[in-house]
């Protein structure tokens, strides 16, 4: 299924000039699939979804589709169920796939596609570490290309400012997110703004989310909780 994800990148790459369009099953309901004239949908045939076809014939079906858009790059992204086409698709198509977070889920599922992908990408440090020390063979098709947040132009004046301990400002950091040990790492939240108060750095940390870690954090922050931290 197409999410906000996958269309977040093709609009992207679109906007940088790169013909990146989206393949897959037509959502229903509510989330319909792009217009046509901001990002082109390439539909899976329907025929591919009818329970009458194994798994093999499907993936025959879709491969022939991103064949016939060749040559192109295929990122797979959370597709675990046609990604196994991978070894269908022909030479002037590359594969690419992601390691999202720290899951095993990804780390499974880049294991898989690994031998037919012409190249991996970790979108941390620590993940692509974790990749190069489970499956080695890979290692020479990995990259590290981190997720970021530009800041907005009108920000960056200030922020330098709002670093220093004798400006009177402080600095704000917000976390919003599932409060999970796995895939967000929130208890480092945690281990941030003690190092911000060991370095004297003022700071304000807000915390939105809930999650099994809920508890351990509102724990480990009581005392920074009273400091009004």
């Amino acid at each position: 299924d197409v999410c906000s994800s996958d269309l977040g990148l093709a609009r992207s790459l679109r906007e940088r000039g790169t013909d990146a369009r989206l393949h897959g099953r037509r959502p229903a309901g509510e989330h319909h699939p792009p217009a046509p004239d901001e990002v082109p949908f390439e539909e899976r045939d329907p025929a591919v979804e009818g329970w009458h076809l194994d798994w093999p014939s499907r993936w025959h079906i879709a491969a022939s589709q991103i064949n016939r858009l060749a040559p192109c790059i295929y990122i797979p992204n959370y597709d675990a169920d046609y990604s196994c086409m991978a070894p269908l698709l022909s030479e002037d198509v590359r594969v690419v796939g992601v390691g999202h977070s720290d899951d095993p889920w990804h780390y499974d599922h880049l294991c898989r596609i690994g031998p037919c992908c012409d190249g991996i990408v970790g979108v941390s440090a620590a993940i692509s570490n974790h990749l190069k020390m489970i499956a080695p063979e890979f290692s020479s098709r990995m990259e590290t290309i981190p997720y970021g947040v530009a800041l907005p132009d009108g920000d960056r004046a200030a922020f330098p400012q709002a670093r220093s301990p004798d400006s009177g400002h402080r600095l704000r950091i917000i976390y919003a997110g599932r409060l999970v040990r796995e895939q967000k790492r929130a208890l480092d939240v945690v281990a941030v703004a003690r190092m911000l108060r060991d370095r004297n750095v003022p700071f304000e940390m807000i915390v939105v989310g809930d999650g099994a870690l809920r508890g351990d954090m509102e724990r480990a922050v009581h005392d920074l909780i009273r400091e009004r931290r």
